[in-house]
């Protein structure tokens, strides 16, 4: 398995996508994820969990090319594209112990909210059966 850091774009949609929703998340038991930090704050929380799996796979080789992060606006996207995001960034992060960070494990509970949120706004859901 690889892992790299990624892009500015990537963290700025799912960043986007939680001051977006802000007050719905404030309703989930996030132990680490503090959604009501600025954005700036967000995204270097998502590039301190994305780093901790680069470190862990590369153990401090390839650090040349890293920066940090910039709050971009107008980054809002689709559901659809921020469930994607965000699952490439997990995926670069499980290397070493990033997973094992209550961060990472916010950040999987976000990935099941998000995804949730898609599948019950779709028309075939909204049409099935609920048991009475």
């Amino acid at each position: 398995m690889s892992a790299f850091i990624t892009s500015n774009k990537n963290k700025n949609i799912i960043v986007a996508y939680i001051k977006h929703k802000q007050d719905d998340l404030s309703y989930q038991d996030f132990k680490e994820l503090n959604i009501g930090l600025s954005t700036q704050g967000l995204l270097d929380q998502l590039h301190k969990v994305n780093l901790a799996g680069f470190m862990a796979r590369y153990q401090g080789r390839h650090m040349e090319d890293i920066t940090t992060p910039t709050a971009k606006s107008g980054m809002r996207s689709t559901d659809i594209q921020t469930l994607k995001s965000l699952s490439c960034l997990l995926y670069q992060c499980s290397e070493g112990d990033a997973e094992q960070s209550d961060l990472y494990q916010d950040l999987r509970k976000l990935e099941g909210y998000i995804a949730k949120n898609i599948v019950s706004n779709m028309e075939e859901y909204i049409k099935a059966e609920w048991d009475n």
